[in-house]
C-alpha cells in the first residue's frame, strides 16, 4: 500500500474523513477525486496518493461510543440549558451581550463556584 504523501487534495480529503462523520464532506471530496483524475494525466505518484485517499474514504467512519460518564453529563448540560431557558427566557445563543457582559456573567458564575467549592471542603472538613 502506498503512503499518503499529503498532495493538497490528498490531505484536504483525509482531513475531511477524520474531521466529519456525516458523510457530507466525503462524498464531495469522493467527487473532486473523480474530477480531477479524470479530468488529467496524473503522474504514478499522484495515482498512488489518490488511491490511498480512496481507501480512506472507503472505512466506515465510527465514532467512538459515549461512556456512561460522557453521557450523564452531556443529560446534565441539557437539563441545565432548559433551566436557564425556563428562568431566562433564552439561551446563550442570544446576541444581545456583547464581549464584556460575557466575561462578566463568566467571572460571576466562577465566583459562585468557588462559594461552593469552599463550602464543600470546609464541609467535608467538619464530618
Amino acid at each position: 500500500m502506498s503512503m499518503l504523501r499529503f498532495f493538497p487534495e490528498s490531505w484536504l480529503c483525509a482531513r475531511a474523513v477524520f474531521n466529519e462523520i456525516d458523510g457530507e464532506p466525503m462524498n464531495r471530496c469522493a467527487s473532486e477525486l473523480h474530477r480531477r483524475d479524470v479530468s488529467r494525466k496524473a503522474s504514478p505518484s499522484h495515482q498512488a496518493d489518490m488511491a490511498a485517499a480512496r481507501e480512506v474514504l472507503n472505512r466506515a467512519v465510527v465514532p467512538p461510543a459515549d461512556s456512561a460518564t460522557l453521557t450523564q453529563l452531556i443529560a446534565m448540560f441539557r437539563q441545565r440549558e432548559q433551566v436557564g431557558l425556563a428562568k431566562y427566557g433564552t439561551t446563550v445563543d442570544r446576541t444581545d451581550l456583547v464581549h464584556q457582559e460575557w466575561l462578566r456573567h463568566a467571572l460571576e458564575e466562577s465566583m459562585d463556584m468557588t462559594i461552593y467549592l469552599l463550602r464543600a471542603a470546609l464541609t467535608a472538613t467538619e464530618e
